[in-house]
């Protein structure tokens, strides 16, 4: 077993349990203790776990001071095919013990939504409006939410915001109402994913850039993260993504599977993170359930925690955040 594979297991039965004894490895890896060790002291260099006394560990959860260092002076991060190969759907899981929160208040009670729009109107716009104007905001988009919500109820224009922002709320509409209209026979693979895309970059993005996997070497703005730059090794993990996304059960974990490595893989030329947000309506809405819809998220907490996957692979600030704004979202709803 090398390196890579002994550190994704500790980090693995670290998420799992939350915190973890060295010698708890130790049983399960077989390997030398003081090998054990180095795999633990490097973790912890990385900035993936933290010591609590001298041989029990816990995830690092407060990235203060990792983010108080400027991205270019960060060490640089490549992209690490282990942190997709080491997920087995439905064996791993990136929302531990937190879903017990979602299925506790929410799922036990078979609270669903009705995506008819004879019968739920109401309701389906507003999800529509609370998703498209909380994914624009989190683009810089400058529409308030009363904005929002008259272009897309009332499809009122407002002349002094900029041509491009009006298109971007528009095109969120279009394709919110598109994954809902087709809710039945929507599949979660490359055509339906490309699809989204489009949508999305309509008259936003040039048309060349809007069917392809990314050919070419791009870097993560004031990030220290360098995605992978080879079409064919792109091609490959992007494929291992949408069959082990097929592969899992659960629609929430589905749901945040997608937030993670669309943007991780960074498929697509541009608009990567925001194809990710509507992607991720996907497994919810065919399952009924209502998706996130990211209102109330603050920019600077989704931007933490898109670089915390980028540069530590740690899905723990986006986890949160998914669990957190999603019941504070059902409220809103129930």
């Amino acid at each position: 077993m090398n390196k890579q594979e002994r550190q994704s297991i500790i980090m693995s039965l670290i998420n799992e349990k939350q915190e973890i004894n060295i010698t708890e490895i130790t049983d399960v890896l077989n390997n030398d203790l003081w090998e054990i060790i180095n795999d633990f002291k490097e973790l912890e260099t990385e900035w993936k776990i933290e010591k609590i006394n001298d041989w029990i560990y816990k995830l690092k959860t407060d990235l203060s001071d990792y983010f108080s260092i400027p991205f270019d002076k960060r060490p640089e991060k490549s992209y690490n095919p282990d942190f997709l190969k080491f997920y087995s759907p439905n064996i791993s899981t990136f929302l531990w013990d937190k879903y017990q929160h979602i299925k506790n208040q929410y799922v036990d009670f078979n609270i669903k939504i009705e995506y008819d729009y004879n019968k739920n109107k109401k309701i389906i716009e507003n999800i529509i409006t609370d998703l498209s104007f909380s994914s624009s905001k989190l683009e810089w988009n400058t529409y308030t939410f009363l904005e929002t919500e008259n272009l897309i109820k009332y499809n009122t224009y407002w002349e002094l915001k900029k041509p491009t922002e009006t298109k971007m709320i528009l095109n969120h509409k279009n394709t919110i109402k598109y994954i809902i209209e087709n809710k039945d026979t929507i599949t979660l693979n490359h055509d339906n994913f490309k699809k989204i895309h489009t949508l999305l970059c309509e008259d936003l993005l040039s048309n060349e850039y809007l069917w392809e996997i990314r050919s070419y070497e791009t870097h993560i703005a004031e990030s220290a993260y360098y995605p992978l730059n080879n079409i064919y090794q792109l091609g490959a993990e992007y494929e291992t993504f949408i069959n082990k996304l097929n592969k899992i059960e659960n629609p929430f974990e589905q749901s945040l599977f997608i937030l993670i490595f669309i943007p991780y893989l960074n498929v697509f030329t541009e608009l990567n993170n925001r194809t990710a947000r509507i992607c991720a309506t996907i497994p919810l809405i065919k399952k009924w359930y209502l998706p996130l819809t990211f209102l109330q998220i603050k920019d600077s907490d989704y931007t933490k925690s898109m670089l915390s996957i980028y540069e530590l692979n740690d899905v723990i600030p986006i986890r949160n955040l998914f669990i957190n704004n999603y019941l504070i979202n059902t409220k809103k709803y129930m």
